[in-house]
C-alpha cells in the first residue's frame, strides 16, 4: 500500500493571529504532495498543536500536545485540513504545530496497536499489519505568537474589593483627577467597622472577569453603580478608570477600546450621617461582594443650637430654680452631632433696665452651669435671683476657634411679681393705678417698662 504525505503546508485563519478565552479559534491547512498537488493523506498524517504561556522556546520533541483541540479533514474540499482549540488564559501565548505521519507494513498483529496508535506511542500491531510513527516534524514559521483576549466579563465572576476611605480628599478642594491617583486609601476589611465621617470619600474598585477567571474589561455602559442614602433616595456614584492598576492584565491595551477598563474606581463623598448602602451591577446583576454596607457618623462639630424653655420672659428668680436652655451641635453639614467633648462655656450680660434701677450681676446673684449629656447636646442651666432680662451668650468651644453664638434673651421675675388674677385691681380709679405703680418695690419692677395700664397690672403686687 502506497501512502501520500504532504511535503508542503500552508496555514490560515485568525486563531494563528488572535483568540478570545473560552471561544474556539480556528486554523485551516493546505497540503500539498510533491508534484503540487492538493493532497489528502487522511488519518496517516496528523497535526498537532501546543499552547506554551511562559512563551520559552522548546523543542519539538518537549512539546505537550494541547487537550482541548480537535482536527478533521474538510470532505468538501481536498486536502483541507481545519484546526479549532479553545484557549482559557488570556495574554500573550506560543502556538506550536507539527506533525507526525504514520506508516503501515504488513506483518503478523497481536491487536494491541490500536491502543498505542490513539496514545500517540510507539509503533503497535493491527489485524493488518504494523504501524510505525514517523518523525515528529515542526511545521514552517512555527511557532506563532497569538494574543489571547479575556471573555466577555461577567457579574457572577466579576467583583467588588473591600470598602476604602479616602479623608476629606474631595471636601478639601482636590480635584477628581488627583483624588484618583492619591494614595492615602485606607482599604477596610470589615465595613460595619469602618470609621467614616461626613466628608470622607469612600471608593469600591469593580473589577472585570470573564467566566475563566481572567481579568476582562468592563465598558462603562454596562456597568452601574448607586448609594442608598439613610433619607432613602439614590445617589450616582463617580466613575473613574483605574487602568493603571492592571495595566496589561485583561490581555489589551486599554487605550485601544474607548470607554472600556478591567477596573473602575467607584467615588463618592459622603455628605449624610447614618447607613449607606453602595450597588454595584453589571448588566442589572450585582458583582460578587456587593452591595456593600457603612456607616457614617457626623464630622467636627462647627455650630449649635439654643432651645429655649416655655415662657422665656418670665422664668423665676431664684438660684435654686435654674431655667434650662439646651444646645443642640451639627456639623458642617448640618448633622446632629451624637458625642460630647466640647468646652462649652456660658456668661450674661444684662439688658438696660428701666431709669432708676441700678441693679448689675454679680458672681452671688446669677449662675451659669454646662452639663455634657455626651450625646452631642449639652445642659445649660441658668439662674438669677432678682427680676432682671438677661442675654444669654453661649460659646461652643474657644479653643476650636468658635466664636460665640447669637445671644438668645432671658427674662426673669420674682414670684411675687407674678400677674395677679384678673380682676383683684380692675375696680381701681386710673389715678390709683398710677400711685399703685409708683409704690412697686425696684425688685418687683416690670420686666420692660410698662406703656399701658393693663401692663401696670401685671406687675403690682396682688
Amino acid at each position: 500500500m502506497s501512502l501520500i504525505f504532504p511535503t508542503a503546508v500552508t496555514r490560515q485563519g485568525d486563531g494563528l493571529q488572535q483568540a478570545i478565552a473560552g471561544q474556539p479559534a480556528t486554523i485551516r491547512m493546505t497540503c500539498f504532495d510533491q508534484f503540487g498537488n492538493r493532497a489528502t493523506p487522511g488519518d496517516a498524517w496528523r497535526v498537532h498543536l501546543s499552547l506554551v504561556e511562559d512563551r520559552a522556546k522548546k523543542r519539538v520533541n518537549e512539546l505537550v500536545a494541547y487537550s482541548d483541540c480537535s482536527g478533521r479533514w474538510d470532505t468538501s474540499i481536498e486536502g483541507v485540513y481545519e484546526m479549532t482549540y479553545v484557549a482559557k488564559r488570556a495574554g500573550v501565548v506560543d502556538l506550536y504545530l507539527w506533525s507526525q505521519s504514520r506508516a503501515m507494513q504488513a506483518g503478523a498483529t497481536t491487536g494491541t496497536g490500536a491502543a498505542a496508535a490513539a496514545t500517540g506511542g510507539g509503533g503497535g500491531a493491527t489485524e493488518h499489519g504494523q504501524q510505525s510513527l514517523g518523525p515528529i516534524v515542526g511545521l514552517p514559521a512555527s511557532p506563532y505568537s497569538i494574543h489571547v483576549s479575556a471573555g466577555p466579563a461577567t457579574a457572577l465572576h466579576s467583583y467588588c474589593e473591600p470598602l476604602a476611605v479616602t479623608k476629606g480628599l474631595l471636601a478639601k478642594g482636590v480635584n477628581k483627577a488627583s483624588a484618583a491617583a492619591a494614595s492615602k486609601r485606607e482599604d477596610v476589611a470589615d465595613t460595619a467597622a469602618a470609621d467614616v465621617t461626613a466628608g470622607d470619600v469612600v471608593s469600591v474598585r469593580a473589577n472585570g472577569v470573564d467566566q475563566l477567571q481572567n481579568p476582562a474589561l468592563l465598558h462603562e455602559n454596562r456597568i452601574h453603580a448607586s448609594v442608598l442614602l439613610p433619607s432613602g433616595a439614590l445617589a450616582e456614584m463617580d466613575m473613574l478608570s483605574a487602568s493603571a492598576a492592571r495595566r496589561g492584565a485583561a490581555g489589551k491595551k486599554e487605550a485601544d477600546v474607548p470607554g472600556c477598563s478591567a477596573m473602575y474606581e467607584l467615588r463618592y463623598e459622603t455628605v449624610m450621617s447614618g447607613k449607606h448602602t453602595i450597588h454595584v451591577r453589571l448588566d442589572g446583576e450585582s458583582l460578587r461582594n456587593a452591595p456593600v454596607t457603612f456607616e457614617v457618623h457626623p464630622s467636627a462639630p462647627v455650630h449649635g443650637v439654643l432651645e429655649l424653655p416655655d415662657a422665656v420672659d418670665s422664668l423665676p428668680a431664684d438660684l435654686g430654680t435654674p431655667a434650662h436652655v439646651l444646645l443642640r451641635t451639627f456639623d458642617k453639614f448640618d448633622n446632629a452631632c451624637v458625642s460630647g467633648g466640647l468646652r462649652v462655656a456660658g456668661r450674661l450680660v444684662l439688658v438696660k433696665q428701666p431709669v432708676g434701677d441700678n441693679s448689675i450681676l454679680m458672681p452671688n446673684n446669677h449662675t451659669v452651669e454646662i452639663r455634657d449629656r455626651d450625646d452631642g447636646t449639652y445642659e445649660v442651666h441658668v439662674a438669677v435671683m432678682m427680676t432682671a432680662v438677661v442675654k444669654l451668650m453661649v460659646n461652643m468651644d474657644k479653643d476650636m476657634g468658635n466664636d460665640e453664638m447669637p445671644p438668645v434673651v432671658l427674662g426673669f421675675v420674682k414670684e411675687k411679681c407674678v400677674e395677679p388674677p384678673l380682676g383683684s385691681a380692675l375696680g381701681a380709679a386710673p389715678a390709683a393705678v398710677a400711685v399703685l405703680a409708683t409704690a412697686v418695690s425696684p425688685e418687683c419692677r416690670p420686666v420692660s417698662a410698662a406703656k399701658t395700664t393693663n401692663e401696670v397690672l401685671a406687675a403690682v403686687i396682688s
